[in-house]
C-alpha cells in the first residue's frame, strides 16, 4: 500500500499519515505512491540517531550538544548509544541515520578495539539507513573514502555533525 506523505505545519510524528494520491493527465491515468516506510525521510520529526562511541564520555557529550543542535528543527526524536560492535548491530534496525567511530570493541566484555565500523555501514547501507563514520583513525578515514562513505574528522564542529547526520549543507562539512 502506498501513498503521498502529507505533513502539517510544524508536524508530529502523529500527525503525519500516509494517503493514496492519483492524478489523472488527458492521455493516462498515473498513479504516484510513496511507500510508508519512505515516510520518515519527508521532514517529520522523527529522526532515530544511533551514536556507535566505545568512549560514553565522547558518546554522551556528541549527544547533548546533538540535542541541544537540533532543538529548532525537531528533526531527531531519539538517540541511543552504542559502545560496541555487539550492541551497535543489536540496536542498528531502530534508527535511521547512525554516527559511527572507526574503532570501537567487539562486545562490552572484550579488550579489544577493532575497525569494524565497515560492518555498521554495511548492514546500515543494506537497510536504508544514513551512515556517517566520525573518527580520528587515518586508516578509517582512507577506507571511508575509498568507499564512498560519508567521514568526519575528529574533531568536527557540531554543526557539521549535525549537517551531516540531517543531510544539510555546510560550507565546511569535511570527509577526508
Amino acid at each position: 500500500m502506498g501513498g503521498a506523505a502529507y505533513l502539517p505545519k510544524n508536524a508530529t510524528d502523529a500527525e503525519c499519515y500516509v494517503k493514496p494520491l492519483r492524478y489523472h493527465f488527458p492521455q493516462k491515468p498515473t498513479i504516484l505512491t510513496f511507500r510508508p516506510a519512505l515516510l520518515r525521510l519527508a521532514r517529520c520529526p522523527s529522526m532515530k540517531l544511533l551514536i556507535v562511541e566505545d568512549n560514553s564520555q565522547v558518546a554522551e557529550v556528541t549527544a547533548e550538544l546533538l540535542r541541544s543542535q537540533d532543538r529548532p528543527a525537531h528533526s531527531i526524536e531519539t538517540i541511543t548509544l552504542a559502545g560496541d560492535l555487539e550492541t551497535a548491530m543489536r540496536r542498528l534496525p531502530d534508527h535511521d541515520a547512525v554516527l559511527c567511530d572507526g574503532r570501537f570493541p567487539l562486545s562490552q566484555n572484550s579488550r579489544f578495539i577493532v575497525e569494524e565500523w565497515d560492518v555498521v555501514r554495511h548492514e546500515a547501507r543494506r537497510r536504508g539507513i544514513h551512515f556517517v563514520l566520525y573518527s580520528g583513525c587515518g586508516r578509517a578515514l582512507d577506507r571511508a573514502r575509498d568507499s564512498r562513505t560519508l567521514a568526519l574528522m575528529k574533531p568536527a564542529t557540531i554543526e557539521e555533525i549535525y549537517a551531516a547526520l540531517t543531510r544539510r549543507q555546510v560550507s565546511m562539512l569535511r570527509t577526508p
